[in-house]
């Protein structure tokens, strides 16, 4: 197996490890987070308490993605500029509201992000902690097109903060930015192992995406693959009880799972989705649809996280109040688990064992995979905790 980013699979054998690692390090994160932050999350609960109520590890997670991404991009987002940043809005927005002129618009967004984005690691900032550089942070990670469900969480902390004295304001802010920082030390030392080679690729083989539509993210450091580790097991936690409580199951697969004998992948349009013809013995997709049938769950092939966004194709691929498990690489699983809370679904989420996409990751394309055994836990167990 050709190892591009990350690997779940330190042994070459199985993922089993690295479920019972993430557990243990997301249990540290949620107690720190809890000594640190407790009292800012429960506050910005009550104020939005006319909303929809949100657990506090839920907010905890938005503090720290805000965090994160502050230390990752602040001084990127202070470089943008008014006019190439709202182009690239509106590029992105174009992108997300048609299909008819995607090749078009995507390179146009390679270029734009390639011209206008910086992408340099920055490990220290001196930029002042306030709701100001905040709301430039918000408005360059919209800019990048990458960050849609991350930027509507973080815009309510935006408006939460400047309505407080601005000293408190600057010391939520600070205490986020100080838990990132912790939060990147330790997931190093606890999920390096599983993302031994993102250095590597972003050194060698990065610079090959200039002008491309992915130059952002393929460009992510390393602390956002944890980020984003962390934040699943987080959601799976969080939205467990509500995923089995609804009576339809729809497991989304991604198109890079697909392993056909001879050819082209032979799976057909349903008008909800795509669906497995059985082509190959040897893929997957094909064992897990049979698997679905026996254990009562639908199995959809998704071409792109953008088939789940958009309008005409969401009611398609799963019904109304469904329970859903998407099934993605890394840096897709917050943004794609709070994209499946938007459309009113309660999600679930098992990581590819390893990347391997022809679009983003490998350039011949390796048939990815998952852990049937996480997999079946979520279906089955009542207590997400005690998977």
């Amino acid at each position: 197996m050709d190892v591009v980013t990350y690997s779940l699979k330190t042994d070459r054998v199985s993922s089993d490890k690295y479920y019972l690692s993430i557990a243990a390090f997301t249990d540290r994160v949620l107690k720190k987070g809890e000594q640190m932050l407790k009292f800012q999350v429960c506050s910005f609960h009550t104020w939005k308490q006319a909303a929809k109520p949100s657990s506090f590890e839920e907010g905890l997670l938005e503090l720290l993605i805000m965090g994160v991404y502050w230390n990752v991009y602040i001084d990127a987002s202070k470089e943008l500029k008014g006019v190439p940043g709202r182009l690239l809005t509106t590029v992105n927005d174009w992108r997300d509201g048609t299909d008819r002129f995607k090749l078009t618009l995507n390179k146009l967004k390679g270029l734009l992000s390639t011209l206008f984005i910086s992408k340099r690691t920055y490990e220290k900032t001196t930029a002042e902690k306030n709701t100001v550089n905040l709301e430039k942070l918000l408005v360059f990670l919209k800019a990048t097109g990458e960050f849609k469900q991350e930027v509507k969480r973080l815009e309510s902390w935006l408006e939460y903060l400047k309505q407080l004295d601005e000293k408190e304001a600057v010391r939520i802010i600070s205490s986020a930015v100080t838990f990132a920082e912790w939060f990147r030390t330790e997931s190093r030392a606890a999920l390096d192992v599983y993302t031994s080679r993102v250095q590597d690729f972003i050194s060698c083989k990065w610079p090959g995406h200039r002008w491309k539509e992915d130059y952002v993210f393929c460009g992510s450091p390393v602390v956002e693959y944890h980020l984003n580790m962390v934040g699943a097991e987080i959601m799976n936690r969080i939205y467990h009880a509500g995923f089995m409580g609804r009576k339809e199951k729809v497991l989304l697969l991604p198109h890079c799972m697909t392993k056909p004998s001879a050819g082209k992948c032979q799976a057909r349009s349903t008008g909800r989705g795509y669906v497995c013809t059985g082509c190959s013995a040897d893929c997957q997709v094909n064992s897990l649809t049979r698997l679905g049938k026996k254990k009562n769950f639908q199995v959809r092939i998704v071409p792109h996280e953008s088939s789940i966004a958009s309008t005409k194709t969401d009611d398609s691929l799963f019904p109304e109040n469904a329970g859903v498990i998407g099934v993605s690489c890394v840096l897709n699983l917050i943004s794609g688990g709070w994209m499946l809370v938007e459309k009113g679904v309660a999600p679930q989420c098992v990581l590819l064992d390893y990347c391997g996409c022809k679009n983003h990751w490998h350039e011949d394309g390796i048939s990815t995979a998952l852990n049937e055994k996480q997999l079946m836990k979520i279906l089955e167990s009542q207590n997400y905790l005690h998977l």
